[in-house]
């Protein structure tokens, strides 16, 4: 039977957490408009832009965006030999089980398809690494150097934030990719990312680790934000060093 006092213990415990459900979806929805407001200010993103990419453009493009996204395995190399238990470690290993694509192309090998479209061999790329260039592999730094850095709570934000971001990123990706010319059966690679629920499957433990340390999980999620707005606004101003074509 439960008592008086442990009723009363549950409601306020039940209390608290709603609480703390509502503050959390408060901050994920104030970040997302943050971000979408930065990076559609960004002038390679930028709907109102009247520049063309030239061939040339095109080309590094497609090469260096695989390296801003072709490294992730170290990202998750990190996070999944330091998980803290094994519910913590099935996330990460379902989530590369994810980008193997169980009986349908990797993604490796949806980025081919798109790569291909264009005429670029990526498969080159990866040996050459001609298009690695210095803010890219900083990009890339920077996520395990942050993450060694911080505790299991923080990795596991950052972690959160930068899965998160797939489904704001993407689409505008996926903008950026037609607008160069992708044919339809190679933007695959893109639109499956856009649709990914990574996120939904973290938000239960998020949640665990924000009643733990709201300050954490908001510090991961502005690290992720801030440094992939850096490497966006980097490429972007990479790939118009030298102006555009108007359109």
């Amino acid at each position: 039977m439960i008592t008086a006092t442990e009723s009363s213990m549950q409601a306020r415990e039940s209390t608290a957490l709603k609480e703390h459900r509502k503050a959390f979806k408060e901050f994920i929805d104030t970040w997302d408009l943050q971000y979408k407001r930065q990076i559609s200010s960004i002038k390679l993103f930028s709907a109102v832009s009247d520049c063309a990419l030239t061939q040339k453009q095109k080309v590094y493009f497609v090469k260096v965006f695989y390296h801003i996204r072709g490294h992730f395995h170290d990202f998750l190399w990190h996070m999944g030999n330091h998980a803290p238990n094994g519910p913590a470690k099935k996330i990460i290993l379902e989530n590369i089980s994810e980008e193997f694509g169980g009986d349908r192309y990797s993604h490796e090998q949806l980025y081919y398809n798109f790569s291909k479209s264009l005429g670029v061999d990526i498969k080159q790329e990866i040996v050459s690494e001609s298009a690695y260039d210095e803010f890219v592999i900083n990009f890339n730094k920077g996520h395990l150097e942050w993450l060694i850095k911080n505790d299991w709570i923080s990795n596991l934000a950052a972690f959160s934030a930068y899965e998160h971001l797939d489904n704001i990123d993407y689409p505008v990706l996926s903008s950026l990719a037609r607008r160069i010319g992708t044919p339809d059966h190679a933007l695959l690679f893109f639109t499956v990312h856009e649709k990914v629920k990574h996120f939904d499957s973290l938000l239960e433990v998020l949640l665990d680790a924000w009643v733990l340390s709201s300050e954490k999980v908001i510090q991961g999620f502005e690290f992720i934000s801030r440094h992939q707005l850096a490497m966006w606004n980097g490429l972007s101003n990479k790939i118009f060093a030298h102006g555009c074509q108007q359109e």
